[in-house]
């Protein structure tokens, strides 16, 4: 008995020891990609595994996976990648074989989605060379990854190989107006980032297309940093249509990912208070392999509207009604230190302006001023230059005010993204209890003229001067003798 106790005892330590060691038996190939969009699907497949047959002198070999896909892996591409017991540095691998083609390789193993740091791991059962694939979100364009994991390398690191596809616009971050007259020269920035092309595509392009209502843009020429190859479409200045293309010759991998920003501006010509100065910007990336094929085009859109105001002026008469049987002119001025033409305000100061435009005539008694600033980004004047017939001409300037801007809202609908700077009010009063009405009476009457009055103090005046005549002669005879 105490015999098969013993023995007992021997097989479970036996057992409990081979248990221990199944581990070290069973290697863990652990592969991490970072780079990635939060909650992003990886799936990933095995295209180079250990050769078996030490007949080859080969320490690799293609799978059937790799085979089937064609991806067009040499015998010395594989051999050379590294030996089982060498650390192979993965960004090495993926900058030397993005010729590849892996339009027919199908990702069949699945791993979990990206966490919050952009980050998803997975194991894998042996040591070799493996295809990953993010699939594309809403934002961001991926291209194929390749990882190695050799024999005495456990863990493998590889950055996600991805740009995003949303072009984005704003104001330019030393733009300080909020909203625009015309005239106005606005600065925009588009960001957009660099893509990634495989060698392989026959078909590809990348192209960057903005449209203007409301605007032009003006001669200055647009200044493209972070990227290569970028080149500006001629004859868009003084048009309302700005092409950048990405000159495939001088495409760089090597800045795939990086940020491209475009700086450049635009001129207010056609805004009013219905017609913003509004800009729409559309990315459209394409790769395909054959050429032949229209293939997928991924297209993205942003936009950003600025507001504009109009103003309305008008002459009224003592009984505050609106004077529409003469004309009266108005003239609009914007303060400007630099400005040649000096007005006095309600209180007798002299402010230095700038006429906007010419003097406007009112039609039915209305003098519009259309394609203002707001009151926070300009400050204007306006001076009656020509009053109505029999009415007094007002000498002063008025400050226009009102006309608030709220700070711009940016919404995402339908893959489009659209910043918006909201007018809550238009120009309210020019200082006048009546709002923008110049109030004045009609100018003092002179006497009456004419008529049988005038002729009897004639006929009056020349009766006495004949008297005072005679009496005159009269005296002097009297004198003489």
């Amino acid at each position: 008995m105490k015999k098969l106790k013993k023995v007992f005892a021997v097989l479970l330590t036996l057992a409990m020891v081979l248990g221990m060691s199944m581990t070290t038996f069973a290697a863990d190939y652990t592969i991490k990609v970072t780079g990635l969009e939060v909650g992003t699907n990886v799936s990933y497949v095995q295209i180079v595994q250990q050769d078996d047959d030490k007949s080859t002198g080969k320490d690799w070999e293609l799978t059937q996976a790799a085979k089937d896909a064609g991806i067009g892996m040499t015998a010395d591409q594989l051999n050379g990648i590294a030996t089982p017991d060498t650390n192979a540095s993965t960004k090495t691998i993926n900058e030397s074989l993005t010729n590849l083609d892996f339009s027919n390789l199908t990702a069949t193993q699945s791993a979990d989605l990206a966490d919050a740091k952009g980050e998803v791991s997975f194991t894998v059962g042996a040591p070799g060379l493996y295809a990953i694939k993010a699939n594309t979100t809403n934002n961001v364009v991926y291209s194929w990854m390749l990882a190695y994991v050799g024999v005495n390398q456990t863990t493998a690191n590889v950055v996600a190989k991805g740009a995003t596809n949303q072009v984005s616009k704003a104001l330019a971050a030393d733009e300080t107006k909020t909203s625009v007259a015309n005239g106005d020269v606005m600065k925009y920035t588009v960001t957009v980032n660099y893509p990634f092309f495989a060698e392989n595509l026959e078909d590809k392009s990348f192209t960057i297309t903005d449209t203007l209502t409301g605007g032009v843009f003006t001669n200055t020429a647009p200044v493209i940093s972070g990227g290569a190859g970028f080149k500006v479409t001629e004859g868009y200045a003084n048009t309302n249509t700005l092409t950048i293309t990405l000159d495939m010759d001088e495409y760089n991998v090597s800045l795939a990912g990086n940020e491209v920003t475009i700086t450049y501006e635009v001129q207010a010509t056609g805004v009013s208070n219905t017609q913003g100065l509004e800009n729409t910007v559309k990315s459209e990336i394409k790769q395909d392999k054959d050429s032949t094929d229209p293939g997928d085009k991924d297209e993205t859109e942003s936009k950003v509207i600025i507001p504009s105001f109009d103003v309305e002026v008008s002459k009224t008469n003592a009984g505050g009604d609106v004077i529409t049987t003469s004309e009266a002119e108005f003239q609009l001025y914007v303060a400007d230190e630099q400005g040649s033409v000096t007005v006095k305000d309600v209180n007798g100061k002299d402010i230095k302006v700038t006429a906007v435009g010419s003097p406007v005539p009112t039609v039915d008694g209305v003098a519009k001023f259309t394609g203002l600033a707001s009151a926070t980004d300009k400050t204007y004047y306006v001076k009656e230059t020509k009053a109505p017939e029999g009415y007094a001409l007002q000498d002063k300037a008025y400050q226009l005010t009102g006309a608030a801007v709220d700070a711009g809202t940016t919404v995402t609908e339908n893959g489009v993204k659209t910043t918006t700077y909201a007018a809550t009010s238009q120009y309210d009063n020019v200082g006048f209890n009546d709002g923008l009405n110049f109030h004045d009476d009609t100018l003092s009457s002179l006497p009456s003229t004419g008529g049988i009055g005038t002729t009897i103090f004639t006929i009056g005046g020349c009766a006495i001067m004949v008297i005072a005549a005679a009496l005159f002669f009269a005296s002097r005879r009297k004198s003489a003798k």
